[in-house]
């Protein structure tokens, strides 16, 4: 799928503000812009958008729970299973408050909290 696109450098990045970064525990680093996702995997080099099924281009901030991968958006969650290689969106109609997510938090008891400021 989008995985197996491969970018000669990491160049790509260095017109987009970074917003967050997120490492999970394969050590794939989780690059999140006003352009997309980015991941810097084992030998590759991947870039999700809109076009691939997050939410939005627009990452505000990345978390993990249960083995996936939240990603926080300016229009919705975006909840990626790397497994699978896909994604399940959330926005207003599915009980979110707000869909600009644009903190996130992990409290002691593994519960995710997903938020703004206002």
């Amino acid at each position: 799928m989008f995985l197996n696109q491969k970018f000669l450098s990491v160049s790509a990045l260095q017109n987009y503000k970074i917003n967050c970064l997120y490492k999970n525990d394969t050590s794939q680093l989780y690059i999140g812009t006003d352009n997309g996702l980015y991941i810097l995997g084992h030998k590759k080099f991947s870039h999700i958008t809109f076009k691939n099924g997050l939410c939005s281009d627009k990452i505000n901030c990345i978390s993990s729970f249960n083995n996936k991968i939240l990603l926080g958006t300016d229009k919705g969650l975006s909840v990626y299973d790397e497994k699978e290689e896909r994604f399940q969106n959330y926005f207003l109609k599915y009980g979110l408050i707000d869909e600009n997510i644009s903190h996130d938090c992990k409290q002691p008891c593994f519960k995710i909290c997903l938020g703004r400021i206002i």
